[in-house]
C-alpha cells in the first residue's frame, strides 16, 4: 500500500471516529450546547475544551419556531419582546441580537399595540440588527437606555408608521422619562442605516407626525444614515436639556414630499404644513448635524429651525422651503456655527426639483413685526448671538443668501454674481451701545451696474468670479467647483483705478 493511501485511510477513518462520538451523546449533552435559544456555538479553549454557547450573540429568528402559551412568535415585534422580556437569554453585560432573519412586511405587521421593547429602565445594553424589507409598526417604539437598532441600509430597510398614529407623535423617541436610568437620562441610544416611512401604506396620505425625537438620550447618542420620507410634521426633532451632548447626526436625507406633492389624485402630502421641518433643535446643546438634504413641497416655512445655543449645522443643502436655517424662531440662540449651507437654484433649476427657496439662513429678531406667513412669527423673546456663518450661498436674485433681521443687513446675488454668490463669512456678535458687533467679508455693491465696492471682501461661489462689475483691489474669491489641480480655485482682486480685474492664484 502506498504512503499516500495509508494516510488517506486513516484521515477517513479519524474523521468517522469523529462522526460516531458526535452523535452517541446523550440528548442531554445536545441541550447543554445550546442551553440559550439562539446563541451561536462557540469553542471554549480551555483543557477540558467543549463546544458551547456564546452570550454575546443571539439570533433572534429561532424565537419564530418557539412556543409559548400556545402562541407562535411570528412578527418581529413580539419576537424581540419577548427575547427581552424573558429572563436568561440577554446576558446582564448585554448582547448583539441578530434579527435580520425575521420575516416582515405588510403580511407580517407587528402585533397590535406591541413593541419591540417592554417597559422597563432595566434591560441589558443590546444592539439590534434589522431585516431588509418594511417592519410595520403598530404603536410608537421607545429605545430603552444603552439601545442601538441598525438597519440593512437606508433604502432597504423602512419602518413604516401606524395608521393611527395620532399627529404630532414621534414614531420613535430616543428614550422616555419612565425607561431611562434614575437620573433622568439614557445614554447610547443609536439608530442608522434605515428609512423612517411617515406613509402608512401605499395608497394613504403622510401623516404629521414626528420621525424621530431626542429629549431624554445624552452622550453616545446619535442618528446616521437615515433617511426620512413622508415625514409631513418634524423629521429629527432634538429638544430640551435632555438631549445636550447627544450626536453628532449625520448623513440624513429628511423629506417631507417634493414634486410629487402636487398631485391631486390622491394627494399624499395632504398633512405638509407650514410648520412642516426637517430638523427642530430647541434648548438642546448637541454635538452637530453633519451632512444633510432637506426637501420639501415648497409649503414649510422653514427646514431647519436652530432655537438653541453651542450647535454646528455643516454640509446642508435645502430645496422646497423657504429659509434653509431660521435661527432664533422659537427661542434665544447664542454661540452657533453653521457652515458650507446652500439653498436651491431659483426659478427651477436643474438644483430645485422640489422648489426654490428663499432665505438660505434667516436670523430672526424679536423686536420685529413679522407677518403670518414667516418662519419668525413664533419667536418667543430672547436674541441671537455669537453666530458664525461660512460658506452660505444662494444663486439669484430673488434669493438672499443671508438675510438678517437683527442688523436689517441682506446678502443678496445681484446679476453680476447672479450664480452662488455668497459670504465666505459672516459673524454676529453681540448687542452694543450702537447696535450689534458684526463682522463681514462679503459686501457687494448696491446695484448691478455699480463700480464702487467700499471695502475689500472675501465672496465664495461655486463658479469663477465675473469678467465684468468691478471688485475691490485685496479682495479674495473662493470658487468650490474648482479643480484640484487648477488654477481656479482662488482669486485675488489686483490693479488699481476704475478697472481692477480678479487674477487667478490657486
Amino acid at each position: 500500500m502506498s504512503i499516500d493511501r495509508t494516510i488517506a485511510t486513516r484521515t477517513f477513518l479519524a474523521a468517522m471516529a469523529v462522526f460516531l462520538v458526535v452523535f452517541s451523546v446523550s440528548p442531554g449533552r445536545l441541550q447543554a450546547q445550546t442551553a440559550a435559544w439562539g446563541n451561536n456555538a462557540v469553542y471554549t479553549g480551555t483543557p477540558t475544551a467543549s463546544v458551547t454557547f456564546s452570550t454575546a450573540y443571539i439570533d433572534a429568528s429561532v424565537f419564530a419556531f418557539k412556543y409559548t402559551g400556545g402562541a407562535s412568535k411570528n412578527d418581529i415585534c413580539t419576537i424581540l419582546n419577548y427575547v427581552y422580556s424573558t429572563s436568561g437569554i440577554i446576558p446582564p453585560a448585554g448582547a448583539v441580537i441578530d434579527a435580520r432573519g425575521i420575516p416582515v412586511g405588510s403580511s407580517n405587521p407587528c402585533a397590535a399595540s406591541t413593541s419591540p421593547w417592554p417597559t422597563s429602565s432595566t434591560l441589558p445594553p443590546t444592539t439590534v440588527l434589522l431585516p431588509p424589507g418594511a417592519i410595520f409598526m403598530s404603536t410608537a417604539w421607545v429605545l430603552p437606555n444603552q439601545t442601538r437598532i441598525i438597519g440593512a441600509g437606508r433604502t432597504n430597510t423602512a419602518i413604516v408608521v401606524p395608521a393611527a398614529l395620532a399627529t404630532g407623535t414621534p414614531m420613535i423617541q430616543m428614550g422616555s422619562s419612565s425607561t431611562c436610568p434614575s437620573g433622568g437620562y439614557c445614554t447610547g441610544v443609536g439608530i442608522s442605516d434605515l428609512e423612517i416611512n411617515g406613509q402608512p401604506t401605499a395608497t394613504s396620505n403622510a401623516l404629521d407626525v414626528i420621525g424621530i425625537q431626542n429629549e431624554y438620550s445624552q452622550d453616545g447618542s446619535y442618528v446616521s444614515h437615515v433617511t426620512f420620507h413622508w415625514v409631513e410634521g418634524i423629521a429629527l426633532d432634538i429638544e430640551t436639556s435632555g438631549a445636550n451632548n447627544s450626536g453628532p447626526y449625520t448623513d440624513l436625507t429628511p423629506s417631507a414630499g417634493g414634486t410629487s406633492c402636487t398631485v391631486t389624485s390622491p394627494t399624499y402630502c395632504s398633512a405638509q404644513s407650514t410648520s412642516t421641518a426637517c430638523i427642530k433643535i430647541v434648548n438642546a446643546q448637541t454635538k452637530g448635524i453633519h451632512g444633510f438634504t432637506c426637501t420639501a413641497s415648497g409649503v414649510p416655512y422653514a427646514g431647519v429651525y436652530l432655537d438653541a445655543n453651542s450647535n454646528t449645522i455643516e454640509d446642508g443643502h435645502f430645496e422646497g422651503v423657504v429659509d434653509g436655517i431660521a435661527v432664533g424662531a422659537h427661542d434665544s440662540a447664542a454661540g452657533n456655527v453653521i457652515l458650507n449651507i446652500t439653498g436651491a437654484i431659483g426659478g427651477g433649476g436643474s438644483d430645485s426639483s422640489s422648489g426654490p427657496i428663499v432665505n438660505t439662513v434667516h436670523i430672526c429678531n424679536p423686536a420685529k413685526t413679522y407677518g403670518t406667513t414667516n418662519a419668525c412669527t413664533t419667536f418667543a423673546g430672547g436674541s441671537v448671538t455669537d453666530l458664525t456663518l461660512s460658506e452660505i450661498q444662494s444663486y439669484t436674485g430673488a434669493e438672499y443668501a443671508i438675510l438678517d433681521d437683527e442688523t436689517v443687513t441682506s446678502l443678496q446675488s445681484i446679476s453680476a454674481y447672479s450664480v452662488g454668490i455668497g459670504a465666505g463669512i459672516y459673524v454676529l456678535g453681540e448687542p452694543t451701545a450702537g447696535g450689534y458687533s458684526r463682522l463681514s467679508t462679503f459686501n457687494q455693491p448696491s446695484t448691478s451696474s455699480s463700480t464702487t465696492w467700499p471695502v475689500a471682501t472675501w465672496g465664495y461661489a461655486s463658479t469663477t468670479p465675473p469678467t465684468s462689475g468691478g471688485c475691490a483691489v485685496g479682495s479674495i474669491f473662493s470658487n468650490s467647483s474648482g479643480t484640484a489641480s487648477g488654477t481656479d480655485t482662488l482669486y485675488i482682486c489686483v490693479g488699481g483705478g476704475t478697472s481692477p480685474t480678479w487674477k487667478a492664484y490657486k
